[in-house]
Order: structure tokens, then sequence, then C-alpha cells
């Protein structure tokens, strides 16, 4: 094999290799559209809600959450696992979420179709209902 040619595949082995790498840390940024609320618990002092969810798709996993508060509404949203389609590195499916006394509603992230509402505090017994 002359320079030329090891040069060649030393180049294309480590291009092959960052692609994989970039793929691989890419899937974990990924936004999942299809999480539902399998279970929630709401804690003693009603400062917690911990829900455990599911995907609608039949692959892929959970890995993390990001919400924020806006008025008395939270909004959602949920991102897939390291390693690509049917990975589990870093999977989770249970989630805690902060809320104060004058949070009523919490939404999930849909994509392209907005946010849906996934849980609601009735006013009038103060507990939170799944939608």
């Amino acid at each position: 094999m002359g320079i030329k040619m090891k040069k060649k595949l030393v180049i294309t082995v480590t291009l092959i290799f960052a692609i994989a790498v970039f793929l691989f840390v890419y899937s974990g940024f990924g936004k999942r559209v299809d999480v539902s609320i399998h279970s929630y618990a709401v804690s003693e002092d009603g400062t917690t809600i911990t829900v455990q969810t599911s995907l609608a798709g039949s692959m892929g996993y959970i890995r993390d959450i990001t919400y924020k508060k806006d008025g008395d509404k939270i909004y959602a949203s949920f991102y897939g696992a390291f390693g690509g389609l049917n990975s589990k590195i870093g999977a989770k499916n249970n989630f805690e979420i902060e809320v104060d006394a004058s949070c009523k509603e919490i939404y999930f992230d849909r994509g392209k179709e907005g946010y849906k509402l996934v849980l609601r505090k009735e006013e009038a017994t103060n507990e939170w209902i799944k939608k």
C-alpha cells in the first residue's frame, strides 16, 4: 500500500468515525413529540408532580425534559436518548415537574401541532386530573 493510499484510508476512517460520533450525540438532542403520561403522582406538599411517561411510537426512549412556566401554565418538551433509533443510553421515563399554587395546567410539546393539555388542576377539589 502506497503512502497516498494509506492517507486516503486514514481520512476515510476518520470521517466515518466523526459522522458516527455526531449521529450518536445528535440523536439525544432531538425532541420527542409523541410522549404521553402513563401515570403521575403529586408530592405531599403539592410542589412537585412526578410523571411516568410512555411513547406512542414503538421505537426510541426519552432521556430528558425541559419545561417553562408561563402564567398559570407549564409547557414541557422531551428529548430522545443518545445513540440512535432504539438506544437506551440515558433513557428514563420518570420526570419531576415543579409546580406552585398558581399552576393550573401542564402541556406537552406536540411539534408542529403545538402543545397539548395533559394535566389540569380542578379548582373545586385542588386535585390534578389527567386529560
